[in-house]
């Protein structure tokens, strides 16, 4: 609780909304801006000092309901608060002062936030199922006529030639669309799988945008085991961190992704490590501090911010972790390490809003 004066002078404050705000209320002669309510809208725009719900309750004189901001707190953070005021009012119908109560949503928010993004995140893959699903039938309908040309004309070799290459063309888009229903579908169970059976649907889903994009694609699988994992999430993580790879080569590169069994000394525990690398711009060290931290992105109005909070939660499920290195220097680059214990049982994903 916040009370000030119709003036707008605070007078009163309480430890827990300075612990909420992370700085002083009551400004002291020796007060610097460090202590100024700092908070945005959630398109983005800053709030001015009139548009705060305590100065307006005390200039109207009505009471103003909950409404959410995201705050900057003392230390530079952001997090989600709710502000509700009410004026307070003489016996003389004449305004005095205003209350402010505030209140921390920063988790709930995130939460809510996340739920409403894994649920878009569910439709589309339920959308491109069925479309990919739909696809299938007209496909196993030129497959056939295609067989057929091919008997009509056995004796011409342009037309052969012709069929031949329409042949892989069409088992390439058959390829595209296996692999969009195995990247949807969803284990009920966790399951034993190798890294290379995880990466071969996401890889075949990129391989146009990596060949427009002039990117080189390096693999290198050495010999990992198969790990025990909810597949569908765990391709979700790799979608994402190979996504982000290609976003960071605009003009073009190199991206190695690279298996192998490993061993966590910190952690004293056998696994497996997938790296995703690429030859991009990077990242400083201000940025890699934050890239794990919910709606913090990089890409403005291209990104959500939720990406990589949610992969390091999927990853935090299987009891492994996600390391990144990242340089702003020649030569440049980023790459993404996950870490999957061998001997972990993994946790039911539906808690941390994954498909």
């Amino acid at each position: 609780m916040v009370l000030a004066r119709a003036t707008g002078e605070i007078v009163l404050t309480n430890q827990s909304v300075e612990r909420i705000l992370g700085h002083p209320v009551i400004r002291s002669p020796t007060s610097k801006s460090h202590d100024e309510w700092i908070a945005f809208h959630s398109d983005g725009r800053r709030v001015q000092a009139n548009e705060f719900p305590l100065v307006r309750a005390i200039k109207s004189g009505i009471p103003v309901p909950p409404e959410e901001y995201l705050y900057q707190r003392g230390d530079g953070s952001l997090g989600w608060i709710s502000l509700t005021a009410s004026p307070i009012i003489g016996d003389d119908s004449v305004v005095t002062g205003g209350v402010v109560a505030v209140t921390d949503i920063d988790h709930q928010k995130h939460a809510e936030l996340a739920l409403i993004q894994s649920e878009k995140l569910a439709a589309v893959g339920r959308l491109a199922a069925s479309i990919s699903h739909e696809i299938n039938n007209p496909l196993e309908s030129v497959t056939n006529l295609l067989y057929l040309a091919r008997q009509k004309n056995p004796d011409d070799r342009e037309i052969q030639s012709w069929l031949d290459l329409a042949d892989r063309e069409l088992r390439r888009v058959s390829q595209i669309v296996s692999q969009t229903l195995r990247f949807h579908r969803q284990a009920t169970r966790p399951r034993a799988i190798t890294p290379e059976e995880l990466l071969e649907p996401t890889l075949g889903l990129y391989q146009g945008r990596l060949n427009n994009a002039n990117i080189n694609l390096t693999l290198q699988h050495r010999g990992a085991d198969p790990i025990v994992c909810y597949e569908g999430d765990m391709r979700q993580v790799l979608n994402n961190l190979i996504g982000n790879a290609i976003d960071a080569m605009r003009t073009g590169g190199r991206l190695i992704i690279r298996t192998s069994n490993s061993f966590a000394f910190t952690r004293a525990r056998k696994g497996i490590r997938i790296t995703i690398a690429d030859t991009g711009s990077g990242m400083p060290d201000s940025v890699v501090s934050r890239i794990f931290d919910a709606f913090y992105t990089t890409k403005a109005l291209n990104g959500t911010g939720l990406g990589l909070w949610i992969s390091k939660g999927i990853v935090d499920k299987h009891s492994g972790f996600i390391q990144v290195k990242s340089s702003v220097r020649a030569p440049t680059g980023t790459a993404f390490s996950v870490f999957l214990p061998s001997d972990a049982s993994p946790i039911d994903l539906t808690e941390v809003g994954a498909e």
